[in-house]
């Protein structure tokens, strides 16, 4: 029995490289815009960083949402847990809110509706970015400060779609009539 997952030891690399980049910067970006614009640095600070983390969250849920309403495009029923269900990885510190989108029954999906399902997150963002970009360009002009951050949440929660490139390039590989059934979260089962 052959199987798909969601790591890519390449991609998950580039991803977390990307990744400890951008929380780099971070904050170096915050203290600086804080200075350059007299703002109280505290409020500032916690300001940016509530938001930030906001948007984070929010744009997770986008994401999950994305793969959920291409699944329903070629029929198939998903399911959206948001909570880290594992309590041995719970407890091992990781993630309490990890949302994921689960197939229910037996779906059996096809080469197309995988590849489709796992790049609608990433094409979802970009597009949200570009009209992040377009609507406030103006205004992106006089607050350098929102451009940046606005580019660096985009990075980051491309990050996000690391898992997904990985499932998209190994269902590539398959033939041309192979079927995808999913385990658990990220796990699937070519049939």
């Amino acid at each position: 029995m052959r199987y798909l997952e969601s790591s890519h030891p390449i991609v998950d690399r580039l991803a977390m490289c990307l990744s400890i980049l951008c929380w780099f910067i971070y904050p170096i970006l915050l203290f600086g815009f804080a200075y350059m614009r007299e703002f109280q640095l505290p409020y500032y600070i916690l300001l940016n960083l509530s938001f930030f983390m906001f948007l984070q969250v929010l744009l997770t849920v986008v994401h999950e949402k994305a793969h959920a309403y291409a699944a329903s495009c070629f029929s198939l029923k998903t399911e959206i847990s948001y909570r880290n269900k594992d309590k041995k990885h719970f407890r091992d510190g990781q993630k309490f809110f990890k949302p994921c989108c689960l197939f229910k029954g037996d779906a059996k999906i096809s080469k197309i509706a995988f590849v489709t399902i796992a790049i609608a997150p990433a094409i979802t963002l970009s597009l949200i970015f570009l009209l992040f970009l377009l609507l406030f360009k103006t205004y992106l002009s006089q607050f350098s400060d929102v451009f940046y951050f606005g580019v660096l949440l985009y990075v980051i929660k491309l990050r996000g779609c690391s898992g997904d490139i990985s499932l998209i390039i190994g269902a590539l590989k398959q033939s041309k009539g192979v079927k995808f059934q999913q385990l658990d979260a990220g796990n699937f089962r070519i049939l």
